[in-house]
């Protein structure tokens, strides 16, 4: 839409894009979390860890924390 277009260029550029470069190649049909995963990380106390989210694995951890500048990268679940 328009606006959400607006909205990624001229108010977060950084961080849609390094969503967009995420999103290239996902695939939803092949990107599952069951419903016992999510109840089990749902109970843990959260840690900081990033791979203890469920559906977030090692590539996904460095894409995150690619970026161009600094506040923009994420590195641990605080930031989500």
């Amino acid at each position: 839409t328009p606006i959400l277009t607006f909205c990624k260029k001229h108010l977060f550029p950084p961080v849609f894009e390094n969503i967009s470069n995420m999103a290239e190649g996902y695939d939803p049909r092949r990107s599952k979390v069951s419903d016992d995963t999510m109840a089990i990380f749902l109970t843990q106390p959260i840690t900081g860890d990033l791979t203890e989210v469920p559906g977030i694995g090692p590539k996904t951890v460095e894409k995150l924390a690619h970026c161009e500048s600094p506040e923009d990268c994420i590195t641990n679940t605080y930031q989500l």
